[in-house]
């Protein structure tokens, strides 16, 4: 197991780090292979706004209800301390109505160490349910209603706002309207509040995504209200007649990056097993020569590296390893001795050999899992682009949506 060492750092400078680890609590998002940001740039071509760490819909009404309670009593000196007593007292609100299901902090209650309004600030100012037009961090959002409390003019108290003329709110002259009509919470929800979502609450975020991610299969399925629970992978929604073609080159990019990648995660996880004293060598080989023959006839030309290039922008080194695997696999030599130095390589490059599983045996010794990679009966499942996560938020909405 590894160790990690805290130098003390400032509590946002922790906040920061504890974010970052929080990633690799599923296997979605392990990147040994240092493709992280490819992953996540074509999620969010998919899927704006969305976060391997958002566990439930409703935490988008209840942080700016929290947020609003703090402003309405006037609570900006300590904001922040005032802010997590609040989210935690939220965790026994929402454990009262009975429905556990993604309550963040049911567990370790007052210890929780990150929070719903962290997790979910990007998303609130994505998809404008905190004023888009608003640029910084809750720390930033904090000093910006001070500025506005200690009654300081108007041009001042918004220099935090980007210029917008055709902003919704029509409301340059309010500084307060920062939250955009967001619905009133029910009475008594500091005591006990469901995690589900009411109508009301459902037709607003669903208007909010529909409206802030314009173009993309995250609006469509929305939009459309399109039973994704019917589909195991993204690639699957391609037989949708309703799919724009905007929309449809979104998704294939995404599953030829996958099924291209994806070798080298296997091919990583083979030479663990091979370093290991006891490694389930040919386990690996299995799964290997599965997915060889899922690709033998695989159309590689429809995957144009320069397009993805185009799209997201990416470290020159990460386009270098990206595009040599791809010469591998074009010529299948997936199991080539190139292959095996163009992997060693590149985690050496990434983690450093004091880390590095393929470099070090007794870092290799420990993995007992599959690394990055999920194998099924079927198949073996790589990078899912939040498609999980995007289902769990979907469903919160269209259940709202059903309610009376």
């Amino acid at each position: 197991m590894s160790l990690i060492g805290w130098i003390d750092f400032s509590p946002e400078h922790r906040k920061k780090i504890d974010t970052i680890l929080s990633f690799f609590d599923s296997p979605d998002v392990v990147d040994e292979l240092g493709i992280g940001t490819v992953r996540d740039g074509l999620s969010d071509l998919l899927f704006p706004g969305t976060s391997t760490i958002h566990t439930r819909a409703k935490y988008f009404l209840i942080i700016p209800w929290c947020i609003q309670e703090l402003e309405r009593k006037k609570k900006f000196d300590n904001f922040s301390s005032e802010l997590k007593k609040i989210e935690v007292k939220m965790i026994d609100s929402l454990l009262m109505a009975g429905d556990e299901k993604g309550i963040i902090g049911k567990e370790s209650k007052s210890k929780l160490q990150r929070f719903p309004s962290s997790i979910y600030w990007n998303a609130l100012k994505r998809y404008n349910i905190l004023n888009k037009n608003f640029r910084g961090s809750i720390n930033d959002y904090v000093r910006f209603l001070k500025a506005v409390e200690k009654n300081k003019t108007i041009a001042s108290s918004t220099r935090m706002l980007k210029s917008d003329k055709t902003q919704d709110d029509s409301s340059s002259s309010n500084v307060h309207l920062t939250w955009m009509n967001v619905p009133a919470p029910p009475e008594n929800w500091q005591n006990s509040l469901s995690i589900n979502l009411t109508k009301e609450e459902a037709v607003f975020l669903k208007n909010k995504i529909i409206t802030s991610c314009p173009n993309t299969l995250w609006e469509l399925i929305l939009k459309d209200e399109i039973e994704i629970n019917h589909f195991n992978k993204i690639e699957d929604l391609l037989s949708l007649s309703s799919v724009p073609d905007k929309v449809k080159g979104d998704i294939m990019l995404a599953v030829d990056f996958n099924n291209l990648m994806k070798g080298a995660a296997i091919l990583y996880n083979l030479l663990i097993q091979k370093i290991r004293s006891d490694g389930f060598i040919e386990d690996v080989e299995d799964i290997m020569n599965d997915y060889l023959d899922s690709i033998k006839y695989y159309d590689w030309s429809r995957l144009n590296l320069d397009v993805l290039w185009g799209k997201l922008p990416t470290h020159p080194k990460t386009k270098e390893f990206i595009s040599k695997w791809m010469e591998i696999t074009k010529s299948g030599n997936q199991l080539s001795k190139e292959a095996e130095d163009l992997i060693n390589h590149r985690e050496l490059s990434i983690k450093g050999r004091q880390r590095s599983r393929l470099h070090d045996p007794a870092n290799a010794q420990r993995i007992i899992n599959y690394v990055g990679i999920s194998p099924t009966e079927k198949e073996t499942y790589y990078l899912g682009f939040r498609f999980r996560n995007v289902q769990t938020i979907y469903n919160d909405i269209i259940s709202g949506l059903k309610n009376a």
